[in-house]
């Protein structure tokens, strides 16, 4: 069988000199801040104005927050009913529904019918799970939805793979440093086009002054490109991951879904036998059976293995044509 790939979604290590980097704003941040204060309301001003460099938003529209998940409650307050997209990660929806907010999913091509006093949740650039990319079409869409009176969230969390979508005025953006930094980093923001239309709440939990001065200091100090520059292969990994697979791509980013034939719980253990982990497409909301597989980590010799090794296990892929993967012109 050989070496196990794991595309289910396992976190890199970060590269030393970024580690490095850390520690120094450590001991920056320690000389400065005091651990026992309140961070002010919208963030830490040192780290509100590293995220403006970075965003291209204005540092007085942010909102620093601890992360995408743990803002959506407080971000659809009012909202009739919450609608997001299928497929997706499905943390957001569950989180909602923790807070017994009402939540239908919809595929791209039906936010038309989300009707003004609903809130809207879509991923732009890259969503996870199929990475697939918004289109003209798509994005007059959201605009008409703003102006009948949707709330139209945007999670930006992605854009470390893409560079910035064009989004239409009027939608709130939400993003992490988390799916460029991993799972630890506790870092979000929210940002909005009038400073006042978004305030703190605290519904919309945020790392303490310590920490977000931390990274405040690590990102001033260059930190984002030394945790970028492992995924810089990204896009060579995903084309000759999918070139093995046999299947056709629209999308970008680290994340493909691919649709399988029979049981996708099936699927999902004979690859597992075979060496390769993925993820069941169910887990992030897709109807029909399929595996989500995260290229993050891998080089484009193991993206190739790995897509041989899946061709080989699941042969229905062979025929699937371009118009029927997920990431083609219907889209999910």
């Amino acid at each position: 069988m050989g070496d196990v790939i794991d595309l289910g979604g396992a976190w890199p290590r970060w590269p030393a000199a970024a580690v490095k980097v850390w520690e120094e704003a450590h001991a920056r941040a320690a000389a400065v801040a005091d651990p026992s204060c309140w961070a002010p309301a919208e963030g830490d001003p040192v780290l509100r104005d590293q995220l403006a460099r970075v965003t291209g938003a204005r540092a007085d529209q942010l909102v620093v927050t601890s992360g995408v998940r743990v803002a959506a409650p407080a971000l659809v307050r009012g909202c009739s009913h919450v609608v997001v997209e299928r497929p997706t990660f499905l943390g957001v929806p569950d989180t909602l529904g923790a807070h017994g907010i009402a939540v239908r999913f919809l595929p791209w091509d039906r936010v038309r019918e989300v009707a003004g006093g609903a809130a809207l949740w879509v991923t732009a650039p890259c969503r996870n799970p199929d990475g697939r990319q918004p289109d003209g079409a798509f994005l007059s869409d959201l605009r008409a939805a703003v102006r009948r009176g949707v709330r139209v969230i945007c999670n930006t969390a992605y854009t470390w793979y893409a560079g910035r979508v064009e989004l239409p005025p009027g939608v709130i953006q939400v993003g992490t440093l988390h799916k460029v930094a991993g799972p630890g980093a506790g870092v979000g923001w929210v940002v909005r086009e009038d400073p006042g239309s978004v305030g703190p709440h605290s519904a919309m939990p945020a790392p303490p002054a310590y920490w977000q001065r931390v990274w405040g200091y690590f990102l001033e100090a260059g930190g984002l490109p030394l945790l970028r520059a492992p995924h810089e292969e990204l896009t060579a990994v995903r084309a000759a991951f999918l070139g093995r697979v046999g299947t056709a791509d629209a999308g970008r980013g680290p994340h493909v879904l691919l649709r399988v034939p029979g049981a996708e719980e099936d699927a999902v253990s004979a690859l597992a036998e075979a060496g390769v982990i993925v993820g069941p497409g169910s887990a992030f909301g897709a109807e029909a059976p399929s595996v989500r597989a995260c290229l993050i980590g891998l080089t484009v010799e193991s993206a190739r293995l790995a897509g041989e090794r899946i061709r080989a296990v699941v042969p229905g892929l062979r025929d699937t044509a371009p118009g029927a993967h997920p990431l083609g012109p219907r889209g999910c």
